[in-house]
């Protein structure tokens, strides 16, 4: 059964049950802008609640909630506040430091309700972008993976880690990725939203892109069963419209076997991808 589908030229997001009872995943796309400013900030989310615990689904849209409110509250409502001047555009590190400051004031509040209803170890994993013109502020945690497809290279890359206790053996070179992809440390998690601990340092990173680059953000329900091999030539498609690849990589999940809730965000730069043709002429030129 599918929940909500949003559909614009730049982005679409869909999510499902899937066979499960209830969706434990939310997402959110919203965009920012400054006040005084002509910057437009576009923001893109997920939260997976934990699977085999209690109130997955409300952790995750009050993950989203105070996600977004504290993004607001640092980029939007305190350079508006008693000030007369017109605002100037925010810097890719002053970016930074709201994503930091909005995983720690979610996993805060999150972490307070759990605590408040005696949830134990309920929670969410939570993947993130902040989309500034060609730059990218990006966050994850847990094992809701967020990949990067580069138009000009024609490749796929995996921007995040996971962080369950396969990710934490791959990084340390003791199994590889394809042991990590049916190890059975893949369904717990080290580190989420909700948890008593966030990490020392939290995995916010920044990518750059270009025209015709597209973002791939989803649950672990579209991640868990398709190669990443699969997932690019999927969003490598040229011309084919996001709800179309969307519901390509849900079905190719689903006949794989998967029954976990799928959510996931398609996200393409908004310039035109007919662009990337004439750099790549030119690049070809040029070598």
């Amino acid at each position: 059964m599918s929940s909500e589908v949003e559909q614009s030229k730049s982005f679409f997001a869909a999510s499902e049950t899937n066979g499960r009872e209830n969706n434990e995943d939310s997402f959110i796309v919203l965009h920012l802008i400054p006040a005084g400013s002509q910057q437009t900030l576009t923001c893109l989310a997920i939260a997976d609640g934990m699977g085999g615990h209690e109130h997955g689904e409300f952790a995750s849209s009050e993950a989203l909630r105070r996600f977004a409110r504290s993004l607001f509250e640092q980029l939007c409502l305190e350079p508006a506040l008693n000030q007369m001047n017109e605002g100037s555009a925010a810097s890719m590190e002053l970016l930074e430091s709201a994503m930091r400051q909005a995983v720690i004031d979610t996993n805060a509040h999150v972490r307070r309700i759990i605590e408040a209803n005696d949830w134990g170890q309920a929670g969410c994993t939570l993947v993130a972008a902040l989309m500034s013109g060609d730059e990218a502020v990006v966050f994850n945690l847990g094992d809701s993976p967020l990949f990067c497809y580069n138009a000009i290279e024609a490749e796929l890359h995996r921007v995040t880690t996971d962080h369950n206790e396969a990710g934490v053996l791959l990084r340390a070179g003791l199994i590889s990725k394809e042991m990590a992809r049916v190890h059975e440390g893949r369904s717990r998690l080290v580190y989420f939203i909700g948890i008593e601990e966030l990490p020392d340092e939290l995995p916010v990173q920044k990518i750059s892109l270009e025209p015709g680059d597209r973002l791939l953000l989803c649950s672990d329900g579209i991640s868990g069963e398709l190669l990443e091999e699969h997932l690019q030539e999927r969003i490598g498609q040229a011309g084919v419209p996001l709800i179309n690849i969307a519901t390509q990589l849900m079905n190719d999940a689903r006949a794989l076997g998967e029954t976990d809730n799928q959510t996931l965000i398609i996200w393409q730069h908004p310039e035109p991808v007919g662009s990337v043709a004439v750099v790549a002429e030119t690049l070809v030129a040029l070598a």
